[in-house]
């Protein structure tokens, strides 16, 4: 008789089941990494079966992840050294007394750690950026922008006056002087004559010279103000730099660099001018945001008598110096120009990937962040972890890290929160499969954006799926600015819907530098969402900050059908699947003018994952009644 084979253990039965998980996934990766992005080359697809779609669709986010590393060498390069300062920033506010293991995402607290809380949302928008999604970090950086100038008009002793824009009062504000740099106001008093002459050299002269000093939405004369030095001369406009960042947010301005994610961050010469100029402006207002945490913490060491830190803030920190090519670091090394031969190292897709169990909160991804982050606190305790100086960028590197990962132990933190909370009911599959959801819909949202005939259309499509893929990241982190990006989700969504149903309407909403995210709800039929407009708009502005929590308790209480003891804790994510639910509805409609096929198939694929695409539905009525009914307890 044959000896009784003996019974696996659990253990064994789960490694197995994951390695035949991993193999059937390797093989729908491959198969879907042939597929381009040709619309001839999804209808072929199509006649394969569903599932080859949503295969397609789901390499296209992997693909995304593995086309980081190639993108433009000097979007890269001007995104690391915009971001140099928080080097020298770690080691001051280290000094000054900041909580090193406070949640990136927490902006409270003692001073240094609000001025931490700055350079960990610079830190943000940077991997924003670096991902390719702009009007993310868009948004992420006129918040704080929002933040500081503030700050300078709460010191300075100034108002935004009654019938005076925005831009008049950041240029108002931005020309007070720095009590800290005499020599700053020395220089512009030198320069004023000229302030106003275009610079042919300049990015902006060509592209932008209508919004230089007149760009407000009302055409409103902005007054004489002064600009922001760097330490190589250059110059920075902070009413300008306001107002590009709004321009963009708002598919006004750099329609190629949206256009370019929608692409895959493929290389493209058609729209790098784009790309490059969007990348200037976010960069330029991390310059002036970083500059102002700088000048804060410079105050409080002077006030504190630290010789040492008031040394580290005093050096010039707005531009690096670059690791020879020749580096033992195990990772790669980016040519800037052939010419030059400068490199600079970019952050690893470890410290970029999303927050999933299976992607950045993964083993090795989290060992490859501990690994720099270690190497940043032994330079924060005057240590030489490599036993030589690290270059500029190598230190970049290390802060980056060091940030990201108290990014990963929030994260890890709130999941360890919900499945205390959710006691048995928790799976961590779940949120793997709710990944796989919006990783469908804004892929076939990218899609959409590059096929559709109608340059607007496309536009909003492929910024509608760059939003909610950045709104997504943020809520995987706790962040509550995840719902000032949803806010932009909602206005993209409600576009997409106005020029489905009133094209001629739309057209002229597009031509109107004065059209708001208002407008467009209104006339998308949405009249009843501009409550959930309003919330979401508070979290898009920093000067209401204070209002936050407020704001949260409306859509904790915008939910149907939820524990009211969970309902704070789900109110940020049911928001953003509520949008995302608006979004896989009209995505699927205009996907229609492209091909009937691929619109059947994406929508057959979205409402097996859930999406309610009938909008006429009980639930999505009831949902929209409810969200209505709200209008009278907003904040």
């Amino acid at each position: 008789m044959a000896a009784k084979k003996a019974r696996r253990s659990r253990e064994d039965r789960e490694r197995e089941r994951a390695r035949r998980a991993q193999i059937r996934a390797n093989a729908a990766e491959s198969r879907g990494r042939r597929i381009g992005p040709a619309i001839e080359e999804y209808e072929a697809v199509v006649k394969r079966g569903d599932q080859r779609v949503a295969e397609a669709l789901i390499s296209r986010h992997n693909a995304r992840m593995f086309a980081i590393p190639r993108t433009y060498d000097d979007y890269r390069f001007n995104i690391i050294s915009a971001i140099s300062p928080i080097v020298h920033l770690d080691m001051a506010l280290n000094a000054l007394g900041a909580n090193p293991r406070r949640p990136p995402t927490l902006h409270a607290g003692s001073a240094p750690d609000i001025l931490a809380w700055g350079v960990d949302s610079v830190v943000s928008a940077a991997r924003l950026m670096l991902s390719g999604q702009i009007v993310g970090a868009a948004v992420m950086i006129r918040n704080q922008l929002e933040r500081w100038m503030s700050r300078r008009a709460e010191i300075a002793g100034l108002q935004q006056q009654p019938g005076e824009s925005t831009l008049a009062f950041a240029a108002r504000t931005w020309t007070q002087p720095d009590s800290l740099q005499e020599q700053w106001i020395e220089k512009h008093f030198e320069l004023t004559e000229n302030l106003f002459e275009e610079d042919e050299d300049e990015p902006y002269a060509d592209n932008f010279s209508d919004w230089v000093h007149d760009a407000s939405r009302k055409s409103e004369q902005v007054p004489d103000h002064l600009h922001v030095y760097r330490s190589n001369g250059t110059d920075v406009c902070p009413a300008l730099t306001y107002s590009l960042l709004s321009e963009s947010i708002h598919l006004r301005a750099f329609s190629g660099a949206i256009q370019w994610d929608a692409h895959v961050l493929a290389p493209a010469d058609a729209l790098r001018e784009d790309v490059l100029l969007a990348s200037f402006v976010v960069c330029d207002a991390i310059f002036l945001v970083l500059r102002e945490i700088r000048l804060s913490a410079l105050r409080m060491a002077k006030n504190r008598g630290l010789e040492a830190t008031i040394g580290v803030l005093s050096v010039g920190m707005d531009a690096i110096s670059v690791s020879s090519s020749e580096t033992d670091l195990p990772y790669e090394a980016i040519p800037f120009t052939a010419a030059r031969m400068r490199e600079a190292i970019i952050p690893t897709i470890e410290s970029l990937a999303p927050l999933l169990p299976r992607e950045g909160l993964g083993g090795r991804a989290v060992a490859a962040v501990q690994a720099l982050a270690l190497d940043h606190e032994a330079v924060l305790r005057r240590e030489r972890p490599a036993g030589r100086l690290y270059q500029d960028d190598e230190l970049i590197l290390r802060s980056f890290a060091w940030h990201r990962r108290r990014s990963i132990e929030t994260a890890s933190h709130s999941l360890a929160l919900e499945r205390r909370m959710l006691g048995d009911e928790f799976k961590e599959r779940s949120l793997t499969g709710r990944a796989s959801r919006w990783v469908v819909l804004t892929e076939a949202a990218s899609l959409l954006g590059i096929w559709h005939p109608v340059g607007a259309v496309g536009n909003a499509a492929a910024a509608l799926a760059s939003s909610l893929r950045s709104s997504y990241w943020l809520w995987l982190e706790d962040d509550d600015r995840a719902m000032a990006v949803l806010r932009s989700s909602l206005e993209y969504v409600a576009t997409l819907r106005t020029w489905r149903r009133k094209p001629s309407k739309a057209e002229s909403l597009t031509a109107r530098s004065q059209t708001t995210p208002r407008d467009w709800i209104t006339h998308a039929g949405w009249k009843r969402l501009s409550v959930l407009n309003q919330v979401l708009g508070e979290f898009a502005h920093a000067r209401k900050m204070r209002d936050w929590p407020a704001a949260r308790r409306l859509l904790a209480e915008m939910q149907l059908n939820v524990d009211p003891e969970r309902a704070i804790f789900t109110a940020r994510g049911a928001a953003i699947d509520f949008v995302a639910s608006l979004a896989a509805r009209e995505v699927v409609w205009l996907l229609s003018d492209v091909s009937d096929n691929i619109s059947n198939s994406v929508a057959r694929l979205l409402e097996d994952m859930d999406y309610q695409l009938d909008e006429d539905a009980f639930d999505v009525e009831a949902q929209f009644a409810h969200v209505w009914m709200m209008r009278t307890q907003q904040t």
